[in-house]
């Protein structure tokens, strides 16, 4: 897996593609030799990719590895296969949610991008429009002591009605 490179057009707004094996889990006793070693791996891919492709491209290490050690069996399933999500710098909600960080905070934001997993994919298959925007730490996403400011969240309350109130007048 370490050796695998992602085919990908670069991403003006997000980072490469990213592989984490998250989990590794096997055997049952400290004196037991496992009969198996199980890998969990989370990938974040681009606009533009094929999650397809991608599983075929793994499919192909995991033959190429069996080639190769006879005695191993191995395969793949997938646990959630989530587009990437994207929406258009000019896409009239983003403008939307411009004028509401103008309003309310009196700056302007400009649209930016990261990498990482958020309920969005969910939203995207409804054909809604994504903003992502929050009053946590982006550096301490996913993390074991994650946290957002109390602070923070409430300076976000009001963004959050402005949207609303924007979005159900227009």
């Amino acid at each position: 897996m370490r050796a695998y490179t992602f085919t990908f057009t670069p991403h003006p707004l997000l980072s490469a593609p990213t592989m984490n094996i998250s989990m590794i889990q096997g055997g049952v006793k400290t004196n037991v030799v496992p009969d198996k070693c199980q890998l969990t791996a989370d990938l974040h891919t681009l606009p533009g990719m094929n999650s397809q492709e991608l599983i075929h491209d793994i499919q192909r290490l995991i033959q190429k590895a069996a080639a190769a050690h006879p005695d191993l069996k191995a395969s793949i399933s997938i646990l959630s296969d989530r587009p990437p999500v994207e929406t258009a710098a000019d896409d009239s909600f983003v403008t939307l949610c411009q004028a509401a960080a103008r309003d309310v905070w009196g700056r302007t934001i400009q649209p930016d991008g990261f990498s990482g997993y958020t309920d969005a994919a969910a939203f995207l298959t409804a054909g809604l429009p994504i903003v992502i925007s929050g009053p946590g730490e982006l550096k301490m996403a996913h993390q074991p002591n994650e946290y957002a400011c109390i602070d923070k969240i409430n300076a976000a309350v009001p963004f959050y009605a402005a949207i609303a109130e924007k979005y159900l007048i227009e």
